[in-house]
C-alpha cells in the first residue's frame, strides 16, 4: 500500500492511498512478490445459524475484540470474517469489521461491511455514523449528511452527529446550516 498526504500552506490535506500494485521481480528471482489483498468484507451468509454456530461466532467476536485492542486489525479481521460466515446476523460484527477496514484506509470495503450492516438494522447507528464518516472522507458530502440525519432521526439530541453534519455543511459551503447544527 502506497499512503500520501500533502498539506499546502492554506493548512488543506489531501489523502491519496494506492492498492494494490505489482512489484517487480528482480534479476534471478523467480516470481514476483505479491502484495496482501484483503479478502471481501461481507462473505456468503448461510441460511440460519444453528445455536452452536451462534456461541462460535460470539466466542470469535469476542477474540476479534481482543485482537483489535492490541493492535492487531488483520487479525481482527479474520475473526470477524469466520463470526459472520458462521452467522450472518451478527450487525456488530460487520460495524466493527467497518471501524478496522477504515483505520487500515480500505474505503471500499469498510463502506461494503456498514452497508451490509445497514441492510440487517437500518437504523444501526453504529452502522450510520461509520459509513458517515466513510462517506465524509471520501468527499461524498450529500451522503454523508444524509446518514447523518438518520441518525438525528433516531436521536434528536445526538450531539456528535449534530456537530459532524455542521462539519459536512461546512464543506458543502451552507455556513447557515453549520451554525444552525
Amino acid at each position: 500500500v502506497l499512503r500520501a498526504s500533502v498539506t499546502d500552506q492554506g493548512a488543506h490535506r489531501v489523502d491519496s492511498e494506492h492498492r494494490p500494485f505489482e512489484i517487480l521481480a528482480r534479476a534471478g528471482d523467480s516470481e514476483p512478490a505479491k502484495p496482501p489483498v484483503l479478502e471481501q468484507a461481507s462473505p456468503a451468509l448461510p441460511e440460519k445459524p444453528t445455536p452452536k454456530a451462534r456461541d462460535k461466532a460470539a466466542r470469535l467476536v469476542t477474540e476479534a475484540l481482543t485482537y483489535r485492542d492490541a493492535g492487531l486489525e488483520r487479525e481482527a479481521i479474520t475473526r470477524l470474517r469466520e463470526a459472520v460466515k458462521l452467522d450472518g446476523e451478527r450487525t456488530d460484527a460487520f460495524c466493527e469489521m467497518g471501524d478496522l477496514l477504515f483505520r487500515m484506509g480500505d474505503m471500499d470495503r469498510a463502506l461494503s461491511a456498514y452497508d451490509t450492516a445497514l441492510r440487517q438494522q437500518p437504523e444501526s447507528r453504529a452502522a450510520l455514523r461509520g459509513s458517515a464518516t466513510v462517506l465524509q472522507h471520501r468527499k461524498d458530502y450529500r451522503l454523508a449528511a444524509d446518514r447523518l440525519r438518520a441518525i438525528l432521526r433516531l436521536s434528536p439530541n445526538d450531539a456528535d452527529a449534530w456537530l459532524r453534519l455542521g462539519d459536512v455543511a461546512v464543506f458543502q459551503g451552507d455556513e447557515i446550516l453549520a451554525r444552525d447544527c
